[in-house]
Protein backbone atom coordinates (compact mmCIF):
# COMPACT_ATOMS: atom_id res chain seq x y z
CA UNK A 1 0.00 0.00 0.00
CA UNK A 2 1.14 3.54 -0.72
CA UNK A 3 -0.23 6.18 1.64
CA UNK A 4 -0.95 9.53 -0.11
CA UNK A 5 1.23 12.48 0.83
CA UNK A 6 -1.15 14.59 2.88
CA UNK A 7 1.13 16.10 5.52
CA UNK A 8 -0.27 19.58 4.90
CA UNK A 9 -3.94 18.58 4.86
CA UNK A 10 -5.98 18.63 8.07
CA UNK A 11 -9.20 16.67 8.05
CA UNK A 12 -10.85 18.90 10.64
CA UNK A 13 -10.48 22.11 8.65
CA UNK A 14 -13.67 23.51 7.17
CA UNK A 15 -13.12 23.69 3.44
CA UNK A 16 -14.76 26.12 1.10
CA UNK A 17 -14.07 23.84 -1.88
CA UNK A 18 -15.73 20.41 -2.31
CA UNK A 19 -13.76 17.43 -1.08
CA UNK A 20 -12.60 14.28 -2.85
CA UNK A 21 -11.22 11.28 -0.99
CA UNK A 22 -8.15 9.44 -2.22
CA UNK A 23 -7.94 5.82 -1.16
CA UNK A 24 -4.50 4.45 -0.27
CA UNK A 25 -2.84 3.77 -3.62
CA UNK A 26 -1.82 0.23 -4.53
CA UNK A 27 1.51 1.02 -6.20
CA UNK A 28 3.42 -2.07 -7.15
CA UNK A 29 6.90 -2.04 -8.68
CA UNK A 30 7.85 1.50 -7.56
CA UNK A 31 10.91 2.08 -5.41
CA UNK A 32 11.06 4.31 -2.33
CA UNK A 33 12.04 7.39 -4.36
CA UNK A 34 9.30 6.93 -6.97
CA UNK A 35 6.39 6.20 -4.65
CA UNK A 36 6.12 9.73 -3.18
CA UNK A 37 6.19 11.17 -6.71
CA UNK A 38 3.20 9.01 -7.66
CA UNK A 39 1.18 10.15 -4.63
CA UNK A 40 2.09 13.81 -5.22
CA UNK A 41 1.15 13.62 -8.93
CA UNK A 42 -2.25 12.09 -8.17
CA UNK A 43 -2.99 14.60 -5.43
CA UNK A 44 -2.02 17.52 -7.68
CA UNK A 45 -4.26 16.25 -10.47
CA UNK A 46 -7.21 15.96 -8.08
CA UNK A 47 -6.66 19.47 -6.75
CA UNK A 48 -6.62 20.68 -10.33
CA UNK A 49 -10.31 19.77 -10.56
CA UNK A 50 -11.15 22.35 -7.89
CA UNK A 51 -11.36 19.90 -4.99
CA UNK A 52 -9.63 19.68 -1.67
CA UNK A 53 -8.06 16.25 -1.24
CA UNK A 54 -8.30 14.13 1.91
CA UNK A 55 -6.96 10.69 2.67
CA UNK A 56 -9.79 8.22 2.15
CA UNK A 57 -10.55 4.74 3.44
CA UNK A 58 -9.35 1.51 1.90
CA UNK A 59 -11.86 -0.05 -0.48
CA UNK A 60 -11.07 -3.67 -1.28
CA UNK A 61 -12.38 -5.55 -4.31
CA UNK A 62 -15.33 -7.10 -2.47
CA UNK A 63 -16.46 -3.73 -1.10
CA UNK A 64 -15.91 -2.00 -4.44
CA UNK A 65 -18.46 -4.35 -6.00
CA UNK A 66 -21.10 -3.32 -3.44
CA UNK A 67 -22.34 0.27 -3.66
CA UNK A 68 -23.82 0.09 -0.16
CA UNK A 69 -20.46 -0.94 1.29
CA UNK A 70 -18.69 1.89 -0.50
CA UNK A 71 -21.35 4.42 0.48
CA UNK A 72 -20.84 3.66 4.18
CA UNK A 73 -17.20 4.67 3.86
CA UNK A 74 -17.60 7.91 1.89
CA UNK A 75 -19.90 10.22 3.88
CA UNK A 76 -21.40 11.54 0.62
CA UNK A 77 -18.00 12.43 -0.86
CA UNK A 78 -16.45 11.04 -4.05
CA UNK A 79 -13.49 8.70 -3.75
CA UNK A 80 -10.75 7.75 -6.20
CA UNK A 81 -9.31 4.23 -6.06
CA UNK A 82 -6.10 3.49 -7.97
CA UNK A 83 -4.11 0.33 -8.53
CA UNK A 84 -0.83 0.82 -10.38
CA UNK A 85 1.49 -1.96 -11.50
CA UNK A 86 4.84 -0.98 -12.96
CA UNK A 87 6.63 -3.36 -15.29
CA UNK A 88 9.83 -1.87 -16.63
CA UNK A 89 9.05 1.50 -18.15
CA UNK A 90 5.31 0.79 -18.49
CA UNK A 91 2.51 0.97 -15.93
CA UNK A 92 -0.84 -0.80 -15.85
CA UNK A 93 -3.46 1.41 -14.23
CA UNK A 94 -6.85 0.41 -12.85
CA UNK A 95 -8.89 3.40 -11.75
CA UNK A 96 -12.37 3.79 -10.28
CA UNK A 97 -14.02 7.03 -9.23
CA UNK A 98 -16.93 6.44 -6.86
CA UNK A 99 -19.68 8.99 -6.29
CA UNK A 100 -20.88 9.95 -2.85
CA UNK A 101 -23.68 7.37 -3.18
CA UNK A 102 -21.12 4.57 -3.55
CA UNK A 103 -21.82 3.89 -7.24
CA UNK A 104 -18.96 4.18 -9.76
CA UNK A 105 -18.93 7.44 -11.70
CA UNK A 106 -16.09 6.39 -13.99
CA UNK A 107 -13.91 3.34 -14.44
CA UNK A 108 -10.75 3.02 -16.50
CA UNK A 109 -8.03 0.45 -17.22
CA UNK A 110 -5.06 1.47 -19.30
CA UNK A 111 -1.39 0.88 -20.02
CA UNK A 112 0.98 3.79 -20.54
CA UNK A 113 4.63 4.81 -20.09
CA UNK A 114 5.53 5.55 -16.49
CA UNK A 115 6.69 9.07 -17.34
CA UNK A 116 3.41 9.81 -19.09
CA UNK A 117 1.49 8.51 -16.08
CA UNK A 118 3.24 10.98 -13.78
CA UNK A 119 2.26 13.79 -16.11
CA UNK A 120 -1.41 12.69 -16.27
CA UNK A 121 -2.11 10.14 -13.53
CA UNK A 122 -5.93 10.42 -13.71
CA UNK A 123 -8.08 9.59 -16.71
CA UNK A 124 -9.83 12.30 -18.66
CA UNK A 125 -13.19 10.80 -17.71
CA UNK A 126 -12.47 11.08 -13.98
CA UNK A 127 -11.20 14.64 -14.42
CA UNK A 128 -14.38 15.63 -16.24
CA UNK A 129 -16.62 13.95 -13.66
CA UNK A 130 -14.89 15.64 -10.73
CA UNK A 131 -14.88 19.03 -12.46
CA UNK A 132 -18.63 18.72 -13.00
CA UNK A 133 -19.11 18.29 -9.23
CA UNK A 134 -17.59 21.70 -8.46
CA UNK A 135 -20.29 24.39 -8.03
CA UNK A 136 -20.06 27.14 -10.61
CA UNK A 137 -18.60 30.38 -9.30
CA UNK A 138 -21.00 33.27 -9.75
CA UNK A 139 -19.31 36.65 -9.83
CA UNK A 140 -21.25 39.11 -7.74
CA UNK A 141 -21.42 42.59 -9.26
CA UNK A 142 -19.99 45.31 -7.05
CA UNK A 143 -22.56 46.93 -4.83
CA UNK A 144 -22.97 50.56 -5.68
CA UNK A 145 -23.82 52.69 -2.71
CA UNK A 146 -25.80 55.71 -3.68
CA UNK A 147 -24.35 58.86 -2.21
CA UNK A 148 -25.63 62.43 -2.29
CA UNK A 149 -23.75 65.61 -1.50
CA UNK A 150 -24.80 67.11 1.80
CA UNK A 151 -26.26 70.59 1.34
CA UNK A 152 -23.95 73.23 2.85
CA UNK A 153 -26.95 74.70 4.66
CA UNK A 154 -27.34 71.48 6.63
CA UNK A 155 -23.70 71.65 7.69
CA UNK A 156 -24.09 75.27 8.79
CA UNK A 157 -27.29 74.46 10.68
CA UNK A 158 -25.66 71.47 12.39
CA UNK A 159 -22.61 73.46 13.43
CA UNK A 160 -24.75 76.32 14.72
CA UNK A 161 -26.91 73.93 16.70
CA UNK A 162 -23.88 72.36 18.34
CA UNK A 163 -22.50 75.79 19.33
CA UNK A 164 -25.89 76.87 20.68
CA UNK A 165 -26.34 73.69 22.71
CA UNK A 166 -22.82 73.89 24.17
CA UNK A 167 -23.42 77.53 25.08
CA UNK A 168 -26.62 76.65 26.94
CA UNK A 169 -24.84 73.94 28.93
CA UNK A 170 -21.95 76.27 29.81
CA UNK A 171 -24.35 79.15 30.70
CA UNK A 172 -26.28 76.85 33.04
CA UNK A 173 -23.03 75.99 34.85
CA UNK A 174 -22.15 79.67 35.31
CA UNK A 175 -25.71 80.49 36.44
CA UNK A 176 -25.41 77.84 39.11
CA UNK A 177 -22.28 79.61 40.39
CA UNK A 178 -24.11 82.94 40.49
CA UNK A 179 -26.96 81.44 42.49
CA UNK A 180 -24.71 79.52 44.90
CA UNK A 181 -24.68 81.47 48.20
CA UNK A 182 -21.40 79.88 49.21
CA UNK A 183 -19.45 81.04 46.13
CA UNK A 184 -16.99 83.90 46.65
CA UNK A 185 -17.26 87.33 45.08
CA UNK A 186 -14.42 86.74 42.64
CA UNK A 187 -15.99 83.53 41.41
CA UNK A 188 -19.36 85.23 40.99
CA UNK A 189 -17.79 88.04 38.97
CA UNK A 190 -16.04 85.61 36.63
CA UNK A 191 -19.26 83.63 36.27
CA UNK A 192 -21.18 86.81 35.43
CA UNK A 193 -18.71 87.75 32.69
CA UNK A 194 -18.52 84.25 31.15
CA UNK A 195 -22.31 83.89 31.35
CA UNK A 196 -22.66 86.92 29.09
CA UNK A 197 -20.05 85.44 26.74
CA UNK A 198 -21.98 82.19 26.51
CA UNK A 199 -25.20 84.10 25.89
CA UNK A 200 -23.44 85.75 22.98
CA UNK A 201 -22.17 82.46 21.53
CA UNK A 202 -25.63 80.99 21.97
CA UNK A 203 -27.08 83.82 19.93
CA UNK A 204 -24.50 83.31 17.20
CA UNK A 205 -25.07 79.53 17.15
CA UNK A 206 -28.83 79.88 17.09
CA UNK A 207 -28.64 82.39 14.24
CA UNK A 208 -26.35 80.07 12.27
CA UNK A 209 -28.65 77.11 12.86
CA UNK A 210 -31.68 79.08 11.71
CA UNK A 211 -29.90 80.55 8.69
CA UNK A 212 -28.50 77.16 7.64
CA UNK A 213 -31.93 75.55 7.91
CA UNK A 214 -33.48 78.24 5.75
CA UNK A 215 -30.68 77.86 3.20
CA UNK A 216 -30.98 74.06 3.12
CA UNK A 217 -34.71 74.13 2.42
CA UNK A 218 -34.67 77.14 0.12
CA UNK A 219 -35.93 76.37 -3.41
CA UNK A 220 -33.07 75.56 -5.77
CA UNK A 221 -33.74 78.50 -8.02
CA UNK A 222 -33.39 80.89 -5.06
CA UNK A 223 -30.37 79.20 -3.47
CA UNK A 224 -27.06 81.09 -3.86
Amino acid sequence: MLAPAFASVLALVVHAAPTVLLAPIDAIGFDETEAPKVAAAVEAALKGTGHDVLAGPTVDDDCAADAACVREKLADRPLLRLTILRVGSEVDVKETLFGGDGAPLTSDARQQPADAFLQAPISAGAIAALTALVPAQVDQPPVEVASENVHPGILVASGGGIVAFASVVAFAAEAATLEDPTSLGGAKERARVTAWVFLGTFAVGAAAAAGGAVWAFMPTELSP
